[in-house]
Order: C-alpha cells, then sequence, then structure tokens
C-alpha cells in the first residue's frame, strides 16, 4: 500500500479522542443538549426517582458516586464505615427498583 492509500485508510479509522468523536457526529451551529450526557440524564432519573419515593437518597448518592464521578465502592464503604458488599447489594437493589419503574411506565 503507497503512502495515499495508508492517508485513506487512516481517516477512515475512528478515533477515541472525544473531541473528534463529537466533531464529526455534529455539526458546528448544533447545540448540545441535556439529554445528549448520559451523566446528565442519570443524574435528572435519580433526582426523579428520589423524588417519587423509588429509591431512597442515600441510594441515589450511591449511584451516582459510583456510575457518575467514578468513585470505587470499596473507597465509598471505607467512608460510610461499611462492607463494600453491603453497598454494592444495595445498590443493585436500588437499580433494580429503578428499572422495574421504568418498565412499569
Amino acid at each position: 500500500m503507497n503512502a495515499k492509500g495508508v492517508a485513506v485508510a487512516m481517516a477512515a479509522v475512528p478515533s477515541a479522542e472525544p473531541a473528534h468523536q463529537l466533531a464529526g457526529a455534529r455539526g458546528p451551529t448544533e447545540a448540545h443538549t441535556p439529554g445528549d450526557n448520559p451523566a446528565i440524564e442519570l443524574s435528572e432519573l435519580l433526582h426523579d426517582a428520589v423524588s417519587a419515593g423509588i429509591v431512597e437518597r442515600d441510594d441515589a448518592e450511591l449511584i451516582a458516586r459510583s456510575r457518575i464521578a467514578g468513585h470505587r465502592v470499596a473507597d465509598i464503604a471505607h467512608h460510610r464505615g461499611l462492607r463494600p458488599r453491603t453497598l454494592w447489594d444495595r445498590r443493585q437493589r436500588a437499580e433494580l427498583a429503578l428499572v422495574a419503574a421504568r418498565a412499569a411506565c
């Protein structure tokens, strides 16, 4: 393959660079909406679920800290003086409650 063929092949390879992906996904005039960001969408879902009594505030915070902020469940457990398995189970129950509530809609 010559240099021109390599350049064409490289141009077709998707980039792992987020800025590159966003640039290709939207035109320069299109604005981002809050629904475009999964973290914002999950945050809003958790807020609504707490307001509706689907999950407790502490469980929503656990989901947000571990799923959005990327904190390790073991670190959160240590900070709260709990065993990691306790928080893993609590998070799983809360997430299942969210799924069940969503399925009921």
